[in-house]
This record gives C-alpha cells, sequence and structure tokens, in this order.
C-alpha cells in the first residue's frame, strides 16, 4: 500500500504515486473531501480517511486509537498536527474548543445532549437550548451508576 502513495508531512497532503485509475493521474491529491469535512481516499476498493492513512504513511502502523487533529482543522493532515489519542480525550479536546457546554452539539437547528457511556455514546434528546441540552448531560452524569433510572427519550 505504501508504494501506491506519496505522503508529505509537512504539508500533510497525500497523493498517488501511482495511476489508480484511468481518469486519476499519477501526482494527484489522493481523495475527495466528504460532507464531514474528513478527506476520504478509496485504494483498492477500500475506503481510508486521509489522516489515518497519513498516520500509517508516516509510523509504518495503523494508529490504535482515535487521530486528534490538534488544530481542529479536519483537512491539516501534516504529521505534527496528528496525535494518536482515546476517544474521551479526543471528545474532551473538542468540547473544549466549542461555545457549547459540555456534552452539547447543534445539530439541525436544534441543541443535542450527549454522553459517553462504558464506550458508547448516548442519546440524551434534543432541545430547543443549550441551557437545557447541558441539564439533560447533568442529569445523566449523575445517575451513571445506575443509567435506566433516566429515560433516554427524544424530547419534540
Amino acid at each position: 500500500m505504501k508504494a501506491a502513495f506519496d505522503y508529505d508531512p509537512i504539508t500533510g497532503e497525500i497523493r498517488w504515486a501511482i495511476r489508480p485509475a484511468k481518469n486519476v493521474a499519477k501526482g494527484s491529491l489522493a481523495g475527495k473531501i466528504q460532507a464531514n469535512g474528513y478527506r476520504r481516499i478509496r485504494y483498492q476498493g477500500k475506503d481510508y480517511l486521509a489522516h489515518r492513512l497519513a498516520w500509517y504513511l508516516y509510523y509504518g502502523d495503523w494508529p490504535s486509537k482515535t487521530i486528534d487533529h490538534l488544530d481542529g482543522n479536519k483537512l491539516n493532515n501534516s504529521i505534527s498536527n496528528l496525535e494518536d489519542v482515546s476517544m474521551r480525550i479526543n471528545t474532551v479536546r473538542r468540547s473544549s474548543n466549542t461555545e457549547l457546554p459540555t456534552g452539547v452539539c447543534r445539530q439541525n437547528g436544534r441543541y443535542r445532549a450527549q454522553k459517553w457511556y462504558q464506550g458508547k455514546n448516548l442519546f440524551l434528546g434534543y432541545y430547543n437550548t443549550p441551557e437545557e441540552a447541558h441539564q439533560a448531560y447533568l442529569n445523566h452524569a449523575c445517575n451513571d451508576q445506575h443509567p435506566a433510572l433516566l429515560p433516554l427519550v427524544r424530547q419534540s
């Protein structure tokens, strides 16, 4: 696989070292930017996220955890901007880079409350304000020992 790509660890660009298809030139930038903001590269029928592929091309091993973009830019795949961290650390870093309270993200014009619990992202509901969503997060955080006590009901 390494022979198929040229990775520049300073710019973070991954280019084709081969001609993978008739309509793709050798030396062209690999992959396409997806709706979620990440670059995805298809090689031999499999999709790879560019930041994970960059890690592999530089270190020779696939990342064992989640790759965090230290500057928050999903397209900056320079090796100095990538770090292999746990999902928890990545989530904490992301939440500290926003004006929204912990456990809250904006989605479809509303505020979604969510919490990581036992390795799963629990949906706690949609709310009209960030304060309401954060309160749902705090209510669930207080019930970690007995999550079944808090009904996870979608609010309208």
